[in-house]
């Protein structure tokens, strides 16, 4: 018995079937444990995407490395102005990084981020308006506005502290994590993140200073109705550094946190909804400025194969004022 079954194992249609059964297995094994991974949005608003503010990341496999391509895309359109304080916020920020991670040992993760900055006029404000028209959703006065423009302004009391009328490119400032899980079934990452300050401030692509970040963040997965639903949730708080602008009105630390849910309905497809909150990065009468804000992100994922993935999200601020309008994410990973 043994002898026929060592036989009909040794046909190549057998092993054809035993192989494309093994690599479905460890496919849906990888793409499982995205579930729980966060999406790496952030609030990209120029003046608070000047720090360090984290994105949130899951442990690396202990002796792998993982790279990351991530473009985000951000349109802006504000117009405030509250007691004798006057902002201004019209064009786009496209942010292009790099990231690195790799596990070291059991529990240990190191990483880097690198970021390449654009401010600019942008390319999205006839789809943004076309989006509100076909909805019916609120303007905001953006279409009575240039389009196609950069202007990022600031005056008190008629006086112009800073304007940025013209389109920049530059790096922007280097971020370098450590993190530690844990317990080994606890599902929670201790990180530590220092922001370098190797950006171009004059074009907000970064503050000028360092900031320093201490987050954990948990994941996990339950089940509901026969499926299984992944969950994280994380928490921290960034120390910062003085600014180039608006170095009087800063806030000395700023609280970040994350909370959000995924669903794996396809084998090598699944969708996660986020929401991203901090407190205030200024002492300001203005919500753009001096509101703590929360921002929501929908999207899914795709496996490519067992060690690449690409993600895609649409952000959008649910505290109205204190995020961009509307921000578009990819995000490109793969494993070595």
């Amino acid at each position: 018995m043994i002898d026929k079954l060592a036989h009909r194992m040794k046909r190549p249609g057998i092993q054809r079937k035993l192989l494309a059964a093994a690599a479905v297995s460890l496919c849906s094994g990888a793409v499982a444990a995205q579930e729980n991974e966060p999406f790496r949005t952030r609030n990209l608003a120029p003046l608070v995407a000047i720090y360090g503010v984290p994105t949130w990341e899951s442990a690396a496999v202990p002796g792998e490395s993982q790279f990351t391509l991530v473009q985000d895309l951000a349109s802006h359109f504000r117009l405030a102005g509250r007691g004798n304080e006057q902002l201004i916020i019209d064009g786009e920020t496209w942010r292009t990084s790099i990231l690195y991670k790799r596990g070291i040992g059991e529990d240990w993760t190191i990483g880097f981020e690198l970021p390449l900055v654009r401010q600019w006029g942008g390319i999205l404000d006839d789809v943004i308006d076309g989006w509100h028209s076909a909805f019916n959703l609120p303007e905001g006065n953006r279409n009575r506005a240039p389009e196609d423009r950069v202007n990022i302004r600031y005056l008190v009391s008629g006086v112009t502290q800073f304007a940025f009328t013209e389109s920049g490119t530059g790096l922007g400032d280097t971020q370098v994590s450590v993190a530690r899980r844990i317990g080994s079934e606890s599902g929670m990452l201790l990180r530590a993140i220092v922001k370098l300050p190797t950006g171009d401030e004059t074009i907000f692509a970064g503050s000028g200073s360092t900031d320093l970040t201490l987050t954990l963040l948990k994941q996990g997965s339950t089940m509901w109705r026969e499926q299984e639903i992944g969950y994280y949730w994380g928490a921290g708080l960034m120390i910062l550094g003085e600014p180039r602008y608006l170095s009087d009105r800063n806030e000395d630390w700023v609280a970040v946190g994350v909370l959000g849910l995924g669903w794996q309905p396809y084998a090598r497809v699944g969708f996660k909804a986020q929401l991203d909150f901090h407190s205030r990065f200024y002492d300001s009468a203005l919500d753009e400025l001096g509101k703590d804000s929360i921002q929501a992100s929908i999207g899914a994922w795709w496996a490519i194969d067992q060690r690449r993935r690409l993600s895609f999200a649409i952000n959008e601020d649910l505290v109205v004022r204190t995020a961009p309008d509307v921000s578009f994410h990819f995000d490109f990973s793969w494993a070595l």
